[in-house]
């Protein structure tokens, strides 16, 4: 499954949905150590590595974190997290307000609805000052495209979209949010 995962982030058109808003590279104070939630394989840590110093990636899977590893060893060109942690994210392993900044590039909805309100408190009490999820929202998309892609991901991946906005904007009080074609990109404040 990895393997499938990142061939299919390679290809993507996606792809380019993705990169940091170039507006706020040099608006905040980013610090030196962040925590890349849900690294996966390796694929995105690109986005935390061009402002941070250290990167701890967190992950579920082992068998992403393992292929993560491999890519790291192949020398395949990217940016990949200096640490690797293998936890759930609505139990962070680190202590109160201990890394500078959080991100997650399509993680949120991974995690079941009932456990968004956790993972969120969780990132608010390790994290010293932001935040960053980026999510996808189709919204370039006529409805019947969003609901037969949703479809395809149950169906493929084995998980349905989990994304209750409200809940993510509850938790936290919003510091930026651009909306591109596909995506949500959100600097939420920890320090509330």
């Amino acid at each position: 499954m990895p393997d499938l995962y990142n061939l299919g982030m390679r290809l993507t058109f996606i792809r380019k949905f993705r990169h940091f808003p170039e507006q706020w590279k040099d608006n905040f104070n980013w610090g030196d150590l962040t925590l890349e939630i849900g690294c996966g394989t390796g694929e995105w840590s690109r986005i935390p590595k061009e402002k941070h110093k250290v990167v701890i990636g967190l992950e579920i899977s082992e068998k992403f974190l393992d292929t993560h590893i491999s890519n790291r060893k192949k020398g395949i060109k990217h940016h990949f997290c200096d640490h690797l942690v293998c936890a759930s994210a609505d139990y962070l392993p680190f202590r109160n307000n201990s890394i500078d900044v959080g991100y997650s590039c399509d993680v949120i909805h991974h995690i079941p609805l009932k456990s968004q309100s956790k993972f969120f408190k969780e990132s608010k009490r390790v994290l010293k000052k932001y935040y960053m999820p980026l999510e996808m929202k189709l919204y370039g998309f006529p409805l019947i495209f969003a609901t037969v892609a949703d479809e395809l991901q149950k169906r493929i991946w084995g998980y349905d979209y989990n994304y209750n906005r409200l809940i993510f904007l509850n938790s936290f009080k919003l510091k930026k949010h651009r909306q591109t074609f596909m995506y949500d990109w959100f600097i939420a404040d920890c320090k509330e």
